[in-house]
């Protein structure tokens, strides 16, 4: 899956601590005509928002997991690695 041209894969290490959006979901969708959803999935509920503080708050969030995460190809390789151990 992490070799589809739509599909980014970063894993973050349990060393990173807490990090943002730790316990649900998110989904950001943008669309032509410039406008944008958020879904969120939680344990005991999922939601649509489109307001625009509560999509940038996870825009951010988004964005701190990016940099919190290995890049996708040691993100791969950790995968296989864990995958291929006894």
């Amino acid at each position: 899956m992490a070799r589809l041209p739509n599909v980014s894969l970063g894993v973050i290490a349990s060393s990173e601590g807490f990090y943002a959006c730790m316990h649900g979901t998110f989904t950001l969708r943008s669309f032509e005509d410039a406008s944008e959803v958020c879904y969120l999935v939680a344990a005991d509920a999922s939601r649509i928002s489109t307001d625009h503080h509560k999509i940038a708050t996870f825009r951010d969030a988004y964005d701190g997991l990016q940099s919190a995460a290995l890049s996708q190809r040691l993100s791969e390789e950790l995968i296989r690695e864990v995958l291929e151990s006894p």
